[in-house]
């Protein structure tokens, strides 16, 4: 959880930096009268405030859709097809890992892919320990492209043996 913990001490600095260069550059272009001189101090405030929040209530709106569906979803156990490094997002230099697991609908031979959140350790050794090879995708009855790859078991294990 390294690289989620580093993400979220980011966004909410981007959040107070920018809220705190909005406030310097109101106060000082109200109690000088220089607005337009201090305008580039407000904009680039609220485009740092608008970056940290709006990332920090789409982090907070997706785990409480995670929470949602392992309430409400069905559960369908399926085989971890790999295990992946996603080379899209670096924090610190590291890159998170995903599992994904395959559902072949033998009715008209499609394939469906679902893919983990992104984990910040090598969940690789820690399935051959566990002895894990199959996972519990949980999908919404109305809507069965939202799903979430139930990972929490392996979240725990790399919690206990790292802590």
């Amino acid at each position: 959880m390294r690289g989620e913990k580093a993400m979220i001490f980011l966004f909410r600095f981007f959040a107070v930096f920018g809220a705190f260069f909005m406030l310097i550059g109101m106060i000082a272009g109200f109690a000088t009268d220089e607005i337009l001189f201090l305008m580039p101090f407000v904009l680039t405030g609220l485009i740092f405030f608008l970056i940290g929040t709006i990332a920090l209530r789409h982090m907070s709106n997706a785990k409480k859709e995670r929470e949602r569906l392992y309430a409400e979803g069905i559960a369908v156990t399926l085989p971890v097809l790999r295990t992946g490094i996603d080379s899209s997002l670096s924090v610190n230099g590291e890159n998170p890992f995903q599992l994904v697991c395959e559902d072949r609908n033998p009715m008209d031979n499609t394939v469906k892919r679902y893919t983990s959140e992104k984990l910040w350790f090598d969940p690789f050794l820690l399935m051959a320990e566990l002895g894990i090879n199959e996972l519990n995708v949980y999908i919404d009855r109305n809507d069965p492209d939202k799903y979430v790859v139930d990972v929490r078991k392996l979240i725990e294990e790399d919690k206990k043996r790292n802590h």
